[in-house]
């Protein structure tokens, strides 16, 4: 069998990431959601 993973990254800014994931069976039922937050920094260090 199959699963389809769907993801979109809904927002993004000062210097942070969103970003959210359904996962649906053949059937078309929702069988799991996953979601992420990043985080980027620069150092001024390292030119």
């Amino acid at each position: 069998d199959w699963l389809l993973y769907a993801m979109d990254s809904p927002w993004a800014g000062n210097s942070r990431g969103f970003s959210r994931g359904s996962v649906y069976n053949r059937a078309g039922q929702l069988v799991a959601s996953v979601t992420q937050e990043g985080l980027i920094r620069h150092r001024k260090d390292w030119a």
